[in-house]
Protein backbone atom coordinates (compact mmCIF):
# COMPACT_ATOMS: atom_id res chain seq x y z
CA UNK A 1 0.00 0.00 0.00
CA UNK A 2 1.46 3.02 -1.10
CA UNK A 3 1.02 6.64 0.47
CA UNK A 4 -1.13 8.17 -1.27
CA UNK A 5 -3.41 5.10 -1.00
CA UNK A 6 -3.29 5.62 3.20
CA UNK A 7 -3.93 9.19 2.66
CA UNK A 8 -6.88 8.76 -0.05
CA UNK A 9 -8.25 5.81 2.87
CA UNK A 10 -7.88 8.48 5.72
CA UNK A 11 -9.77 12.10 3.68
CA UNK A 12 -12.86 12.52 4.41
CA UNK A 13 -15.79 10.25 3.35
CA UNK A 14 -18.34 11.26 1.06
CA UNK A 15 -21.21 10.65 2.72
CA UNK A 16 -19.32 12.25 5.72
CA UNK A 17 -19.40 15.53 3.66
CA UNK A 18 -23.30 16.27 4.50
CA UNK A 19 -22.51 16.30 8.08
CA UNK A 20 -19.35 18.75 7.80
CA UNK A 21 -20.83 21.36 5.54
CA UNK A 22 -24.50 21.40 7.93
CA UNK A 23 -21.93 21.61 11.23
CA UNK A 24 -19.99 24.55 9.58
CA UNK A 25 -22.97 25.96 8.35
CA UNK A 26 -24.09 26.33 11.96
CA UNK A 27 -21.06 27.22 13.39
CA UNK A 28 -20.99 30.20 10.86
CA UNK A 29 -24.78 31.13 11.25
CA UNK A 30 -24.11 31.03 15.13
CA UNK A 31 -21.04 33.50 14.82
CA UNK A 32 -22.85 35.69 13.01
CA UNK A 33 -25.88 35.87 15.13
CA UNK A 34 -23.56 36.36 18.10
CA UNK A 35 -22.01 39.61 16.97
CA UNK A 36 -24.82 40.95 15.21
CA UNK A 37 -26.51 40.87 18.40
CA UNK A 38 -23.68 41.39 21.01
CA UNK A 39 -21.73 44.44 18.88
CA UNK A 40 -23.90 45.10 15.87
CA UNK A 41 -21.55 43.85 13.51
CA UNK A 42 -21.35 40.80 11.28
CA UNK A 43 -18.54 38.44 11.20
CA UNK A 44 -18.52 37.43 7.85
CA UNK A 45 -18.23 39.67 4.68
CA UNK A 46 -19.87 37.95 2.35
CA UNK A 47 -22.67 37.54 5.07
CA UNK A 48 -22.92 41.31 5.72
CA UNK A 49 -23.00 41.68 1.68
CA UNK A 50 -25.63 39.86 0.99
CA UNK A 51 -27.93 41.18 4.10
CA UNK A 52 -27.27 44.51 3.03
CA UNK A 53 -28.23 44.39 -0.20
CA UNK A 54 -31.34 42.41 0.28
CA UNK A 55 -32.31 45.20 2.79
CA UNK A 56 -31.40 48.20 0.85
CA UNK A 57 -32.77 46.68 -2.59
CA UNK A 58 -36.03 45.45 -0.43
CA UNK A 59 -36.43 49.34 0.50
CA UNK A 60 -35.88 50.35 -2.89
CA UNK A 61 -32.50 51.81 -2.33
CA UNK A 62 -30.72 50.71 -5.26
CA UNK A 63 -28.05 52.97 -5.32
CA UNK A 64 -26.70 51.95 -1.76
CA UNK A 65 -27.97 48.19 -2.89
CA UNK A 66 -25.64 48.05 -6.04
CA UNK A 67 -22.41 49.13 -3.71
CA UNK A 68 -22.05 45.78 -2.67
CA UNK A 69 -22.37 43.58 -5.68
CA UNK A 70 -19.21 43.80 -7.14
CA UNK A 71 -17.56 42.28 -3.49
CA UNK A 72 -20.13 39.38 -4.37
CA UNK A 73 -18.68 39.47 -7.50
CA UNK A 74 -15.43 39.28 -6.85
CA UNK A 75 -16.38 36.56 -4.29
CA UNK A 76 -18.00 34.51 -6.97
CA UNK A 77 -14.91 34.79 -9.59
CA UNK A 78 -12.43 33.98 -6.64
CA UNK A 79 -14.19 30.61 -5.74
CA UNK A 80 -13.90 29.94 -10.21
CA UNK A 81 -10.62 30.92 -9.91
CA UNK A 82 -9.94 28.49 -7.23
CA UNK A 83 -12.13 26.13 -8.62
CA UNK A 84 -10.07 25.81 -11.97
CA UNK A 85 -6.90 26.05 -9.73
CA UNK A 86 -7.97 22.78 -8.17
CA UNK A 87 -8.50 21.20 -10.97
CA UNK A 88 -5.16 22.04 -12.98
CA UNK A 89 -3.50 20.35 -9.56
CA UNK A 90 -5.02 17.44 -9.80
CA UNK A 91 -5.06 14.95 -6.94
CA UNK A 92 -2.37 17.11 -5.62
CA UNK A 93 -3.68 20.51 -4.06
CA UNK A 94 -0.68 21.46 -1.65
Amino acid sequence: MSALDIAASASLRRDESLEVALLLAFAGGYLDAYTWIIHGVMANAQTANLVLLWVYGSAGNWVKALHFVPPILASAAGIVVAGWLRGMTGDRPA
